[in-house]
């Protein structure tokens, strides 16, 4: 039976392939995928917005209708500019903590599977924690974007057919259109520093464990699915 292959730690990692290779992927990804999540923010943030999958057409559809394609990029360029540091941040911290506590769980005599999956698990929990510093404001300033001039929809559609929007409660005005550091700073100076972490709480309960719990069962299950048996 062939021995199973080497793993490639931190320290042998090329990391300019890992970390900028990687955020090239990730931010093509975001770019297939962004119109759906400005989609499902307005659907969230309206109240008449239609629900399920033809809701979300409809929607789509709208946002074209108010403001052309690129109202289906409301906030990218400060999404992408927010969160591919951040994902570089991300990947940084879980190989290298895991690497830390992989070099820990061998001197301590512990077995490939254990060291493998609580290295991993604590270099996710890790990376997860110190990643949300820097993409909850991101991501609290791209949601304001993406609704931005959609604070009165709800009056607007008081003449609009139920589950349907009018276009033009969607449409931007020049006065009302801001970028992300304008976005910010308009957070900042209504709500504090504070504001630009709203939601930094529970976004913190919600992906500190399971990225704890997604790389150590990926981490463990690999090293046992790759260890040789005996």
């Amino acid at each position: 039976m062939s021995a199973a292959p080497a793993e490639i730690d931190w320290k042998r990692l090329d990391k300019f392939k890992f970390l900028y290779v990687g955020a090239g992927l990730f931010s093509g990804v975001t770019t297939c995928l962004y119109p759906l999540t400005v989609v499902k923010t307005q659907q969230m943030a309206v109240a008449n917005a239609p629900r399920g999958l033809r809701g979300a057409r409809q929607t789509a559809v709208a946002i074209v209708q108010a403001d052309g394609f690129r109202g289906l990029y409301r906030g990218f360029g400060t999404s992408i500019l927010g969160f591919v540091p951040a994902r570089i941040v991300y990947l940084t911290t879980l190989e290298s903590v895991k690497d830390a506590v992989a070099t820990s769980c061998r001197a301590r005599g512990r077995g490939p599977a254990e060291t493998a999956a609580t290295s991993s698990s604590v270099g996710g929990a890790v990376a997860s924690l110190t990643t949300q510093a820097v993409m909850v404001p991101v991501d609290v300033v791209t949601q304001r974007l993406m609704v931005a001039g959609s604070s009165g929809m709800a009056a607007a559609a008081a003449g609009t057919q139920p589950g349907r929007l009018d276009p033009a409660s969607l449409s931007i005005s020049a006065k009302q259109r801001l970028n992300g550091l304008q976005m910010a700073r308009k957070i900042v100076k209504a709500e504090g520093l504070v504001g630009l972490y709203r939601g930094f709480g529970l976004s913190v309960i919600t992906f500190v464990p399971s990225s704890a719990v997604w790389w150590g069962c990926y981490g463990g299950d690999q090293k046992l699915l790759l260890e040789p048996p005996g």
